[in-house]
C-alpha cells in the first residue's frame, strides 16, 4: 500500500480531512460536503472508514462497542462506501480493502471530479 510520503510525492498538494461520520451529529453527506468545502483545488481527500462483511464476530463486536458508548452510524460494505464517495462528486484514485482483526478498513483517496460545482463565497 502507498504510504503517505509516496502520496505526497506523487500528488503535490495533500489537502484532506479525516472525520468519524456522526461525531458532530452530521450526516455522512454533510460531513463529506464539509470536507470537500475545505479541500484545496487538486487536493487529495483521504477518507478511511471501517466497513463490514456481515460476520457474526463483527455484529458481536459492534454491539459490545455500543454498550461502551461507540456507535456505528453507517455500517457500509466496501462497495457501498466507494459508491457513496463517487456519488458525491469525487473521483476515487485509490480504494483498498485492508483486513483488520475485527472490522476491515476501506482506505480510499479521492479528488474532486468537477471543481466548477464548488461555490466560493464572495468576500464582503
Amino acid at each position: 500500500m502507498e504510504g503517505l510520503n509516496e502520496i505526497k510525492a506523487n500528488s503535490g498538494i495533500v489537502g484532506g480531512a479525516c472525520c468519524r461520520w456522526g461525531t458532530f451529529n452530521l450526516s455522512a453527506e454533510k460531513a463529506l460536503e464539509n470536507m470537500k468545502r475545505v479541500l484545496k483545488k487538486d487536493g487529495l481527500l483521504i477518507v478511511p472508514n471501517f466497513v463490514r462483511h456481515g460476520s457474526r464476530k463483527e455484529w458481536l463486536t459492534e454491539k459490545a462497542a455500543e454498550i461502551m458508548g461507540f456507535h456505528t452510524y453507517h455500517p457500509w460494505k466496501f462497495e457501498e462506501y466507494c459508491s457513496f464517495i463517487q456519488g458525491n462528486g469525487l473521483k476515487i484514485e485509490t480504494a483498498r480493502l485492508i483486513n483488520g482483526v475485527v472490522f476491515p478498513l476501506a482506505f480510499v483517496t479521492a479528488r474532486m471530479s468537477d471543481y466548477s460545482a464548488l461555490v466560493v463565497p464572495e468576500k464582503a
